[in-house]
């Protein structure tokens, strides 16, 4: 339902729900739900009376480029050289891939445990992160893979601050966020 069939029922819904309230047949709070829902659904219906139509989209042409900037073979050898280069964001993905920690459980000096859910590279400084989430509160965090495993002192004593406990059973928490 567009247009003024929609502004007609917001109209109606509106009015009836006063009424209603001001003669005691329902709560006045009731009335502020009822005409929110009813504004809520009716209001972008009813605006597109008075929203302007969109023009179709030009066609395609049939090539991305105009004819002047279609690329010589010379530029396009050069251009397949400078993407085969070696790129030092995919050094730093692969050296994550190769060194990084496993993915699991960890339980903090201090006690609660976390699980360490995904292993990613700063895209700025190419420094490898881990994001792990509390089991305890359900909050999330992001540290530096060199932070998360170097060891802090307590009691005179040097104890990693995040030791490993276990792998996860099942699903990760991303499979089981997105439902894979």
């Amino acid at each position: 339902m567009n247009g003024w069939p929609a502004a007609l029922v917001l109209v109606a819904l509106i009015a009836s729900s006063t009424l209603l309230a001001w003669k005691g047949v329902i709560p006045s709070h009731a009335f502020f739900m009822i005409a929110g829902a009813a504004a809520t659904w009716a209001v972008p219906r009813a605006a597109q009376l008075f929203m302007p139509r969109a023009k179709p989209a030009p066609p395609l042409a049939s090539s991305t480029f105009p004819p002047e900037e279609i690329p010589t073979k010379r530029e396009h050898e050069r251009n397949k050289k400078m993407s085969e280069a070696e790129d030092p964001k995919d050094e730093a993905q692969a050296k994550l891939a190769a060194e990084g920690i496993p993915l699991g459980r960890y339980q903090h000096y201090k006690g609660p445990e976390y699980e360490a859910f995904a292993l990613t590279v700063d895209e700025g400084t190419l420094e490898q992160l881990v994001h792990y989430k509390s089991l305890l509160h359900g909050t999330s965090w992001t540290r530096t893979i060199k932070n998360f495993t170097e060891e802090v002192e307590v009691d005179g004593r040097k104890v990693p601050r995040f030791a490993f406990v276990a792998r996860p059973k099942g699903k990760t928490f991303w499979a089981r966020l997105f439902g894979l």
